[in-house]
């Protein structure tokens, strides 16, 4: 049997740099192919979806800071209860969190192929 490597601590990363690790590893998954999906579906007007997309995003960031501004001692989940009342609020609740499985899932996935 052949003695397995030990590494110095100079030499291994540590936990909290980990995060960058593999946050890295997920952009850089991302970014590898979204150039090329873009001009798939749009072709020459490419460029008008990333600037709708820019839009949108700062519309949704807006409503999103106008919401925690008066909710500001509360989370998602109490907000989505107080606003959409128990039942309602209570499915969101479930389906952010099936998103979040989801969105794991993916991204796990993803850093497996890489």
């Amino acid at each position: 049997m052949t003695k397995p490597i030990q590494l110095s601590p100079k030499d291994m990363i540590s936990a909290y740099l980990l995060f960058f690790v593999i946050h890295g590893a997920q952009v850089g998954v991302g970014i590898q192919g979204f150039q090329r999906i873009v001009y798939q579906d749009a072709r020459q007007d490419a460029w008008i979806s990333v600037l709708l997309a820019g839009i949108a995003s700062h519309i949704v960031t807006f409503f999103m800071i106008k919401t925690l501004e008066i909710y500001s001692s509360n989370d998602l989940y109490g907000i989505q209860q107080d606003i959409f009342g128990k039942w309602i609020g209570n499915l969101f609740n479930a389906m952010y969190v099936l998103y979040c499985f989801v969105a794991f899932f993916s991204v796990l996935r993803n850093y497996i192929e890489v």
